[in-house]
């Protein structure tokens, strides 16, 4: 990488990193998607137990270690880059497999994220699971919007961040709705978000 500026070394390493890390979380979602019975999730919106099915519906510290590697490689990476700008008698002992210190902290932030991505994700599920049943959107039905459709559990709100799912169940409600001036908002709305 040499003779290539800061920047540049910065963009290439965003290019390199950012799409692993997005199929990491891609095939995570899908992994999940894919775990959840069906029945199971339907039978517990019919029964109204909420900590059930937001139970199923967490996302497993298990599915997400190839996120969490993608996401420490990166940061490894990124720190690695920074050391370069250390003086040379500080560089010797910048680094992350010898230096515990660089090690937690590479691990805590990883942690973080983590964490983060979990904690949004239970929450478009409770905001979604919320806005469904005040349209009477019937529990099977439920179920299959969360998780996707088909045997491969495409589409679904599994996995969207609590911003977007809420924005799709809201304006599913307006498409649904019949009233011309509610469709026309949402529409509206969509075309200016692209």
């Amino acid at each position: 990488m040499a003779g290539l500026t800061p920047d540049s070394r910065l963009n290439r390493l965003i290019s390199q990193y950012d799409p692993r890390i997005r199929r990491a979380f891609l095939e995570a979602i899908r992994q999940h998607k894919r775990s959840i019975n069906l029945a199971d999730l339907a039978d517990a919106l019919e029964r109204n137990d909420l900590p059930g099915a937001l139970e199923m519906l967490r996302i497993r510290d298990q599915m997400l270690y190839p996120l969490s590697e993608s996401i420490r490689s990166a940061y490894i990476a990124g720190g690695l880059l920074a050391g370069e700008k250390l003086p040379i008698t500080l560089r010797a002992q910048f680094g992350f497999g010898s230096n515990p210190r660089a090690e937690t902290a590479a691990q805590a932030i990883t942690g973080k994220l983590i964490e983060g991505v979990q904690a949004d994700n239970l929450q478009a599920m409770r905001d979604t699971i919320g806005e469904a049943v005040d349209q009477g959107i019937p529990p099977a039905k439920l179920a299959t919007l969360i998780t996707g459709q088909g045997r491969n559990r495409t589409g679904g709100m599994l996995g969207l961040s609590s911003d977007l799912a809420e924005s799709i169940i809201k304006g599913r409600a307006k498409l649904l709705s019949g009233d011309p001036k509610l469709m026309r908002e949402y529409l509206r709305l969509e075309l200016r978000k692209k």
